[in-house]
Order: C-alpha cells, then sequence, then structure tokens
C-alpha cells in the first residue's frame, strides 16, 4: 500500500511540531473544488511577505499531506524561490512506500529496493513491471506516475505503460480504467499523457490534439535542456502520434513528418531504432517517407549500420530472404566515417547484433574487426575471444576452436602489450581451443579425441574451470585419473578462494568458484552462497543466474534451478547454452518429482539490463569478466 508519513515542520523553535498524518491509500476519492483551492492557495502563501503566514501555509500543507502531494511537486519549480524551496522541504518529509499490500510477488519483486537504486535498474524495473502477464504491473507504475520524486522517472513509468505491446489489444480498455481509478485526480505532466492515451478511443481527434499539444511542450522542454525531459520519452510520445495519425490513415505527410522527428531522436538508440523500423515493416511505410531504406537510414540517423541491420532482421521475419539479405551486405559495406576505429565500429556492430540473435551477421562484423588490424590494434582480440565464445554458445565448437586457435598461433608471431602479457594470453587461448575441440569430438561421439584434447588443455592450463569441468565427467576414466582430476579441482577450488578472499569486489570471483564447486563437487551450499554473493555485486545478470541454478541443481533442488533458469534465459535470450540447461533442469525436474514444471511467464525486458550480457555458461574467460564488469567491452 501507498502510505505517506509527513513529520511536520516546526513553526518557530519554542512551537510544538504539527501531528503526523495517518497514512492514506494511493487513490482516494477526490478533494472537493473548494479543498483544492485551498491547497492552491496555502502553496501561494508559502511565498507570502509575512514569515508567521509562511510557517502556517508550510504546516498547514504538512497536515494535508497526501492531498497535497501532487502540488507540492509542481510547486517544486515555481519561479518564487520562497515557494519552490519550500514545496521541496515538504517533499523530503514524504515517506512514500511503493508497494501494496495486494500486489503479486513478481509485483513485490520488482519494487523491492526501488528507491535506493541506480536509474538504470530503477527503469528495468519499470520495463519488467510492464511485461508482466494481464497488466499486473500497471498499478504499480501509476504509483511511480505519481509518487517518483524525479519528474523524468515518473515520465519513463508513463513511457513503460504505453510500450506494452498488449496495450493496443483485448485488455485495453481494462487498462484504460486502471489508468483513470489511479491518475484521474494528479497533476502531473505524465499522469495527464496516459490519461489521454485512455480516453482516446472515446474521442480521437480530441485526444490526438492534446497529445500533439503535449509533444509539443516536451520537445520545447528537451531543446531548452530541461532535465525533466530525454529524447528517449519524446520519441515514446511521437511513436503513440504516428500510430494513432497512421490508423486514421487520411494524413501520410504527418505520418512522415512524425517519422522523421522520430529517426533524428532516436539517433544512436538501438531499441528506438528497432522499433522505428519494424513500425516502418509491419506498415510498408516506405511509401509514405518516399525514401529507400539505405537512403533513409543514411539521411536520418546518425548509426546507418545498426538501422539497416534491424531493417535486414525486419524483412527475414517477414520471410523476404533476399531483402534481408541485401539490407545486411549493405550494412557491412558502409564506409566507415574520418576518425572512427574501424576495428571498433565492427567489433561493436557484431557485439550488438550477437545480443540481439542475429548470429550470421555478427560473425561477419567480428571477422571484419579480426582482418582490419594486428592484434595490438585496439579490439581486436576482443572481437577474436567474442567471436569464438558465440560459436561455443550456438554449439558449433569445431569452428569455435579454429577461432580460438587461430588467435594462439598469431599470439605466437605478434605483441599485444609486452611479451610476458603476450605469453599469458597465448596459453589462455591455446588451452581454449583444444577445450573448445574436446567439446567439438565429445558431440561427435568420440571419447577418446576428447580426452586426448582435454589432456592437451590440461597441461597448458591445469586451472582452466570449463577443463577441469569436463575431465571430471568424463565416462569410464580409471581411478587414478578420477583421483588426479579431483586433486586438481581442490587445488583450484583453493586458488580461487583466495582470489575471492584478495578480490572482495569482484564478482566474477565468486561466479567462478561456484560453478566450479556446483559442476564438481563440494559444499553445493558454499556454492549457493557465493553465487548469490555474485548476483547481488552484479544484477540481472544471466551468466550469473545460470550458474545460481546450476548450484540448486547440484544441491537437488530442482524446482529453484528450473526458476533461476527460466531467469537466466529471460535476460538471455538468445543463448543456446543456458536454453539447453534450462531444457535439462525441466526434464530432470520431472522426472524426480513425476509432476510438471511450475510454468512462470518469460519477462523479456530483462534482457536489457546493463550487465546482462554473458553468453554461454557460468565460467568466463577474463575478457568476459572484465566485460560483465564493465559492459558492453566495445564501449
Amino acid at each position: 500500500m501507498v502510505t505517506i508519513a509527513i513529520a511536520a515542520p516546526a513553526a518557530k523553535p519554542a512551537a510544538e511540531p504539527a501531528a503526523q498524518p495517518a497514512a492514506k491509500p494511493a487513490v482516494e476519492p477526490a478533494a472537493e473544488p473548494a479543498r483544492q483551492e485551498r491547497i492552491d492557495r496555502l502553496i501561494a502563501q508559502l511565498g507570502d511577505a509575512q514569515y508567521d503566514v509562511r510557517q502556517q501555509a508550510q504546516e498547514e500543507l504538512a497536515k494535508l499531506g497526501f492531498e497535497a502531494f501532487d502540488a507540492l511537486t509542481v510547486a517544486e519549480s515555481h519561479k518564487d524561490l520562497e515557494i519552490a524551496a519550500r514545496a521541496r522541504y515538504l517533499l523530503r518529509l514524504l515517506q512514500v512506500d511503493l508497494t501494496d499490500k495486494n500486489d503479486p510477488p513478481e509485483v513485490a519483486a520488482c519494487l523491492e529496493n526501488y528507491p535506493f537504486l541506480p536509474m538504470r535498474e530503477q527503469q528495468l524495473r519499470m520495463r519488467r513491471l510492464a511485461a508482466l502477464p494481464g497488466g499486473q504491473g500497471i498499478p504499480a507504475l501509476c504509483r511511480l506516475v505519481r509518487f517518483e520524486r524525479s519528474a523524468v522517472r515518473s515520465k519513463h513509468a508513463a513511457v513503460e505503460i504505453l510500450r506494452r505491446k498488449s496495450a493496443e489489444k483485448p485488455d485495453r480498455a481494462d487498462v484504460a480504467k486502471v489508468l483513470r481509478d489511479s491518475l484521474q485526480h494528479s497533476r502531473r505532466p505524465a499522469s495527464r499523457w496516459l490519461l489521454v492515451w485512455a480516453g482516446y478511443p472515446d474521442n480521437p481527434q480530441a485526444a490526438l490534439a492534446e497529445w500533439k499539444a503535449a509533444i509539443h511542450e516536451e520537445k520545447a522542454a528537451l531543446d531548452g535542456d530541461n532535465p525533466d525531459t530525454d529524447p528517449e520519452i519524446v520519441s515514446a510520445m511521437v511513436l503513440q502520434q504516428i500510430q494513432w495519425v497512421s490508423a486514421a490513415g487520411n494524413n501520410p505527410a504527418e505520418v512522415a513528418d512524425a517519422m522523421r522527428t522520430l529517426l533524428r531522436l532516436s539517433a544512436g538508440d538501438h531499441e528506438a531504432v528497432a522499433a522505428v523500423v519494424d513500425w516502418l515493416v509491419a506498415e510498408k511505410a516506405w511509401e509514405v517517407l518516399a525514401q529507400e531504406p539505405g537512403a533513409l537510414a543514411e539521411q536520418f540517423a546518425r548509426d546507418p549500420k545498426t538501422l539497416l541491420y534491424h531493417l535486414a532482421k525486419a524483412y527475414e521475419t517477414a520471410g523476404k530472404g533476399e531483402l534481408a539479405n541485401a539490407a545486411a551486405e549493405k550494412a557491412l559495406g558502409l564506409e566507415i566515417p574520418a576518425g572512427v576505429n574501424p576495428q571498433l565500429s565492427h567489433a561493436r556492430a557484431g557485439y550488438t547484433l550477437e545480443h540481439e540473435g542475429l548470429f550470421k551477421w555478427a560473425e561477419r562484423e567480428y571477422r571484419e574487426a579480426i582482418k582490419s588490424g594486428g592484434l595490438a590494434a585496439p579490439f581486436v582480440l576482443d572481437a577474436y575471444s567474442r567471436l569464438a565464445e558465440m560459436l561455443h554458445d550456438q554449439a558449433e565448437d569445431l569452428r569455435a576452436a579454429e577461432v580460438a586457435r587461430e588467435l594462439a598461433d598469431r599470439l605466437k608471431k605478434e605483441t599485444v602489450a609486452d611479451e610476458e602479457t603476450t605469453k599469458e594470453l597465448c596459453k589462455t587461448y591455446d588451452a581454449r581451443a583444444n577445450f573448445l575441440f574436446a567439446c567439438h569430438w565429445a558431440a561427435a561421439g568420440d571419447r577418446a579425441k576428447q580426452r586426448e584434447f582435454l589432456d592437451r588443455a590440461l597441461a597448458i592450463d591445469p586451472t582452466e574451470v570449463d577443463v577441469l569441468i569436463a575431465c571430471y565427467h568424463l565416462p569410464d576414466a580409471p581411478a587414478e585419473y578420477r583421483e588426479k582430476i579431483r586433486e586438481l579441482v581442490k587445488k583450484a577450488v583453493a586458488g580461487m578462494r583466495m582470489e575471492a578472499l584478495t578480490s572482495p569486489d569482484k564478482p566474477s570471483a565468486y561466479n567462478q568458484l561456484a560453478w566450479l564447486i556446483a559442476n564438481t563437487e563440494g559444499d553445493f551450499d558454499e556454492a549457493i552462497r557465493l553465487s548469490q554473493k555474485s548476483l547481488q555485486m552484479s544484477r540481472n545478470n544471466g551468466g550469473y543466474l545460470d550458474t545460481l541454478a546450476r548450484c540448486y541443481f547440484a544441491k537437488g533442488d530442482y524446482e529453484k534451478a528450473v526458476e533461476y533458469q527460466t531467469k537466466a534465459t529471460e535476460l538471455e535470450p538468445h543463448s543456446g547454452q543456458i536454453a539447453r540447461q534450462l531444457g535439462l533442469f525441466r526434464k530432470t525436474y520431472v522426472e524426480k518429482t513425476g509432476k510438471p514444471v511450475p510454468e512462470r511467464k518469460p519477462q523479456p525486458d530483462a534482457k536489457t539490463a546493463p550487465d546482462a550480457k554473458t553468453p554461454g555458461n557460468g565460467a568466463n574467460t577474463e575478457e568476459e569478466d572484465e566485460e560483465l564488469e564493465m559492459g558492453d567491452p566495445f564501449s
């Protein structure tokens, strides 16, 4: 339940403090007009020339609490500095509990610790709320629209409601009712937008006129560098305008003009660009814009490569393979602007495409990065590593091994930074290449070849986690071999425990140790604690959730294994290895319990998390660890 507790300010040092009001619900009957007039009058009195009048008004507003919230929020920006300062003071006294006792568990989880999260994480929580089935998260988003202290985040909560893919489908009327019930008495801009959206079916012409007026206000604020808005907010509003005008079908010029505005606002924003392209293809709107797709990209987007690849994806989804390939070829062949690092341009494109599941095009971009410079050139080594692991994740182990082998061979001839660093990197990728060859032969059913390449990898680096795990699980291995591997595992665990102690702020250290224990032997409860520690430090990380699921699986808690692996797939929807693990966990759950697997609705929004970057299993190379802790390795 939303509650607001206000500690009233003292009027004078000797005065008694005003009484603290009782908690009030998020939505209650509208204040009578006389009450609203009183609130407005009290706010005006906050700037009165007489001190006693100002203090009395402040006390009265504190007593009103909930009813004065919206008016105080508006007053924060009052041109009278005394009024603005006192409004901000009163708002700081408000303690808003964004949860409600009737919230479903999924909603409560999204709101947990919300006020203390970074802005990006708060937006991800909003997105998760919007994606919950049946509109479960809409009431909570309405609370954020009303009570989020930041004006820009209030607007982002509204944007997530507008973006809901199901909002125009049968549940639209239900959503509109929730919006009216929750926001009809709110004076915040975002509340007004949502109420216009809710009323659109009843009076489209009036709603559209009011919507365009709101866009005009928001664009003016954006052009004036007002911190209470940003391009993403304006883009969402313009996209809604395009959808309404296009549906009416009587003003193609307005659609074209709005689309140009949207593309300008979306430049550099991959998600927004993707939304534009998807809409253009779905609506067959290229003719409306009187532009060829390639020309449109080059004319309106600072990132034409991304736009063209999204176009290729849209065409491929529509079954137009020839057009998809043509768009992808154009994207690959675009001239790189002067001053832009070519390795970075191709590697970043590969990374973006990989995390959208466009693997064949990602591979081409990675290979362009690889051949565009020596290993000492920035990002070439990273492109090699990403390509090998991407192929491994997609079970193309022979090709992955060949990429890693090529890199190891080049490291024997080229120097990266210094000789010692180059030697260590060569060792790492030499061992990795042999491990990947072993994976290939294991899939082919040749146990002798698998053992041969694992032994080669083990001889190069006896601490490589994936190699130790694969050796531990070799079928039909003799007793002395198994004992040797157990000793190596114990030694590696001891070394990794020391690393975790000496690097307490490095989540990968906890994750790696948990992954090794969970896939071999040891204290599985310890592995769970280590994995949870890594996730406390790196939230919404698909690779780390994969590890936690494996820890529960090792312990025999198959329900939690399925639960956390499902979350991992939501964060990494294109990861082949994570999906394969989920299949195994679900199958085992049914076999062990005799019951169907509890269903959990996916939340695809989570894939946009900044630290949800790792494809594949829970064990990562050093380059991937760097990526997990710092985000995009090509930023």
